[in-house]
């Protein structure tokens, strides 16, 4: 296999993976990798504003509000408008979240012990540091 094969294997590669690791997260902890952060976020550090919400775990807009949504619906969080200011949404775990948000980290903790159990911790650095020069790379990309 010449260099330029393997690049167009590894990429098609990387593709499987992001979808089947997408979908199985999905089917395994019960909900998306991404309302599973901004759970996650919202858990470690309080209420929010959604803007900013939306800029640290850098999330476009139309995609945090849809998640949002989704987690409101599931009484997981809840939105309230600013006083002062109409525009600002503030978004929270409900009250009744924390034994649902601490089975969610349990499972999602679980699921990545599973994906990534026959890897020794060496493999995992390396692997870690392939992936962030590999992001990098693709921040550096032009048109």
């Amino acid at each position: 296999m010449n260099l330029e094969t393997l690049k167009e294997q590894i990429y098609y590669q990387i593709q499987l993976v992001n979808k089947d690791l997408y979908t199985k997260f999905e089917f395994c902890v019960g909900s998306s990798p991404s309302r599973t952060e901004i759970l996650k976020f919202l858990y470690e550090n309080g209420k929010i504003a959604q803007m900013s919400l939306q800029k640290k775990l850098n999330i476009d807009k139309a995609a945090i509000t849809r998640h949002l949504k989704q987690l409101e619906a599931s009484n997981y969080i809840e939105r309230t408008k600013e006083d002062k200011d109409q525009r600002v949404t503030w978004v929270e775990l409900t009250s009744s979240t924390k034994e649902e948000i601490d089975y969610l980290f349990k499972q999602r903790e679980r699921f990545l012990s599973e994906i990534l159990a026959d890897f020794s911790y060496e493999q995992l650095k390396v692997f870690y540091e392939m992936l962030n020069t590999m992001q990098d790379n693709i921040l550096k990309t032009t048109k």
